[in-house]
């Protein structure tokens, strides 16, 4: 961590603040946030200012930066200015003073100031600085977390974005004001959802915090149903529990993918750097299996059955997604993840039970649907089948899967380089040829003919041809005595 021991002199300020502090006034400070992360060493792009004479001071730095001064409010008031790549707000100081202000602040690590005089020091009535030091987060008071119940959702995201931990008595006064969440703004607990699932640190670790201080039930009432619901079969847990450990896998993969993808790791390498990707994966992690207690069947020999799952649960993840506010294509990708996260899995058994490699075709139709974010799919897939270890399956074949999940997505990467196979034979040629009518069952001939292609069995258009006449013969209905209306 760096020497936290700074003098304004020492903190580079951006280009509008630093030609501007000459004309500020008296007791004007740099505050919250941004004190923080400078003196983490961290990049900061929104800067809080507070001053006894905001009006004057915001426009000046409007006129240093050729920008705007915006009034967001007006008890106190409050301005911003918009920069390229920073935000600016100019906010009244109170009438108690700094340390009036800072009382008001959700963290003894955001109640921190530095004046813009080079030869104040940093001011830290709260033990700030401490916290920091030893990477902890502590509310500054009883009270400032219940002041504003969003802030009882940052400070997971805190959490999770410094990788710091929460001091005790912060985590009991979340679970003793945890229900008023359900009556905050959801577009602000969604901003703070996002970032938290977009960290780069240990995002899983705060959520499940969160399970167990009590907050994801206010914030996500629908989990609660997933609770002691789906044990045996593949799984050893409920499957809320499976939904965490799930999610805490996803996090390793995030951190090194070539736990299970050595073959094709630069790919999912590139697709992290891409923005909102760790939140897109995580937030299809904690809902992909959202639909299961709406869709909970149980069989005579007692198995536990989900149809339709995952089509239901990428609705409903979808709809919270909306409520947070999250834009329509990172919800459009949740949904996407949701709705097809067993095919990877279903491709690999199917695989394992049939003692053949999955074909390219299947390979090719299932990266022609995900398109880009195929990556995020298989990292979901895998870290799902890592957190499936009930009776049906095992280590062996866990590991098995996993390998050929790798395989998958390794020469799906080498299919890029690869055109496709012209098809022997359209849908057209087999209803002119054969006389088929349009409709399931030719789509299926179709399939079965492309298959036996790509598995180099037919190599003609009238191989192709005499094949599918084949099948459809097959599929025609015998007809034996039972269909003989008249019994004879």
């Amino acid at each position: 961590m760096p020497e936290m021991d700074v003098i304004l002199a020492d903190v580079q300020l951006p280009a509008p603040l630093r030609t501007i502090v000459p004309q500020a006034p008296p007791e004007t400070y740099v505050v919250g946030g941004a004190v923080r992360d400078l003196l983490l060493g961290r990049p900061v792009g929104d800067w809080d200012l507070v001053t006894p004479a905001p009006e004057a001071f915001a426009q000046a730095i409007a006129a240093a930066a050729r920008a705007r001064a915006v009034r967001l409010h007006s008890s106190p008031i409050v301005l911003r200015v918009v920069c390229p790549g920073l935000e600016i707000d100019v906010v009244e100081m109170s009438a108690g003073g700094l340390v009036a202000d800072l009382s008001q602040r959700d963290f003894t690590i955001n109640a921190l100031a530095i004046a813009l005089a080079p030869e104040e020091l940093l001011v830290d009535p709260f033990g700030g600085m401490r916290d920091l030091r030893a990477g902890f987060l502590r509310a500054v008071d009883d009270y400032s977390l219940a002041t504003d119940p969003v802030r009882l959702v940052r400070a997971y995201r805190l959490a999770a974005e410094l990788s710091f931990s929460m001091a005790s008595r912060t985590r009991a006064l979340i679970h003793r004001d945890r229900a008023l969440v359900e009556s905050s703004p959801q577009q602000r607990i969604g901003r703070e959802m996002l970032k938290l699932l977009n960290a780069v640190g240990p995002a899983a670790l705060a959520v499940v915090q969160m399970e167990r201080d009590g907050l994801l039930d206010m914030l996500l009432p629908c989990v609660a149903p997933m609770r002691s619901l789906g044990r045996g079969g593949f799984h050893h847990l409920d499957v809320l529990g499976h939904t965490l450990e799930a999610l805490i896998l996803a996090d390793r993969l995030i951190s090194a993918p070539r736990r299970v993808f050595s073959q094709a790791a630069h790919v999912f390498d590139a697709y992290l750097r891409r923005p909102d990707s760790r939140a897109a994966l995580r937030a299809a992690v904690l809902f992909h299996d959202l639909g299961k207690p709406d869709t909970y069947r149980r069989t005579s020999d007692n198995r536990s059955l989900f149809y339709g799952h995952e089509e239901l649960g990428a609705q409903r993840a979808e709809k919270i997604l909306r409520d947070w506010g999250w834009p329509r294509s990172l919800r459009d990708t949740v949904a996407q993840l949701i709705d097809a996260h067993l095919r990877p899995s279903q491709l690999a058994r199917g695989s394992l039970e049939q003692g053949q490699p999955v074909t390219d075709r299947a390979l090719r139709h299932i990266q022609a649907d995900m398109g880009e974010h195929l990556p995020a799919l298989f990292l979901l897939a895998a870290a799902d089948i890592q957190a499936s270890r009930g009776p049906a399956t095992s280590p062996v074949e866990q590991h098995i899967m996993l390998a050929l999940l790798d395989e998958m997505m390794g020469r799906t990467e080498r299919l890029n380089e690869i055109p496709a196979r012209t098809r022997l034979v359209t849908g057209r040629d087999l209803m002119d040829t054969l006389g088929l009518p349009p409709g399931p069952e030719l789509g299926r001939l179709l399939d079965a003919v492309e298959e036996a292609h790509e598995k180099g069995q037919i190599a003609t258009r009238q191989d192709a041809l005499d094949l599918a006449r084949r099948l459809a013969r097959q599929a025609q209905p015998r007809q034996t005595c039972d269909d003989n209306p008249r019994g004879k």
